[in-house]
């Protein structure tokens, strides 16, 4: 991977392909091994970006005793995509990655064509919102009390992510198992210091309204009811955009990438029509 000198940290990136610049931005503790598979069956038409979030698996922090900020992330993406010369370019973000695309677009829309916004929980926009960032506090104070193996326990609970099979994704390789190794890595950073900021992020509607940048909000197919779906909904509402269903879960693009990466094709093309 190459490195990205940014203010207060560098930042691990992969560029493959060629074609339109996609910027793929991972959220919580994933980082760019989670978009592999999807990068693989895209990058035979776009010039894709990976990169680790400052502060995940390879890339670094400084500020390592302050919380991340969503508005330092946008400005991470914002750079990376300077510096790889791309504008204006497509991005998909995943879950709090869709939260650092869309503050990416609210403070540079002129960067950004066409942003696919895949289940960010913006649950400040939803009418139980406090209620939802109460319990994320309480699984900040269960990490503080008990670790990141209890805290991960209760945020699934809590965000209803937990119960039912576990999505066939085959059998584990070794590139799987790495970016699981580096994600358990992570959550030590993520509960500490960027749970709480997402949780209290609340999309700057009046910008985002005013960019030229198309923005989709889109949505699993297998997630009705948890909070990141009831989130999508809401930002659609809020911005009066259409909803695209995803194949899969909150993590569909790892789940079923093939089925995931041709939704995606086609939600981007409907931008060049």
């Amino acid at each position: 991977m190459d490195t990205l000198e940014v203010p207060g940290a560098h930042l691990s990136y992969r560029m493959t392909g060629s074609g339109p610049v996609l910027l793929l931005i991972p959220g919580g503790p994933a980082d760019a091994g989670g978009f592999d598979r999807l990068a693989r069956l895209l990058d035979g038409d776009h010039t894709v970006v990976t990169y680790d979030p400052r502060g995940i698996s390879r890339s670094s922090r400084a500020d390592s005793d302050d919380d991340v900020r969503v508005a330092t992330q946008a400005d991470d993406a914002h750079r990376l995509l300077a510096a790889v010369g791309a504008g204006p370019a497509d991005v998909l973000g995943n879950s709090g990655g869709a939260i650092t695309a869309l503050e990416l677009v609210a403070m540079h829309p002129t960067q950004v064509r066409t942003l696919v916004a895949h289940e960010p929980p913006v649950s400040e926009l939803l009418p139980d919102g406090a209620e939802h960032r109460a319990k994320m506090d309480e699984v900040h104070q269960t990490y503080l009390d008990a670790g990141a193996g209890a805290a991960m326990a209760k945020f699934m609970s809590m965000a209803g992510l937990e119960g039912g099979p576990a999505p066939d994704t085959g059998p584990p390789n070794p590139e799987m198992l790495a970016a699981m190794a580096r994600m358990k890595a992570n959550m030590e950073l993520f509960f500490a210091h960027m749970l709480r900021p997402i949780v209290a992020y609340r999309p700057d509607a009046t910008a985002l309204r005013a960019a030229t940048t198309r923005i989709v909000p889109g949505v699993g197919t297998t997630t009705t009811g948890q909070i990141a779906h009831r989130s999508t909904l809401a930002l659609a509402e809020l911005l009066g955009a259409p909803v695209a269903d995803f194949p899969g879960g909150h993590g569909g693009f790892a789940e079923q990438p093939e089925e995931f990466a041709a939704k995606l094709r086609t939600v981007l093309a409907e931008s060049s029509v």
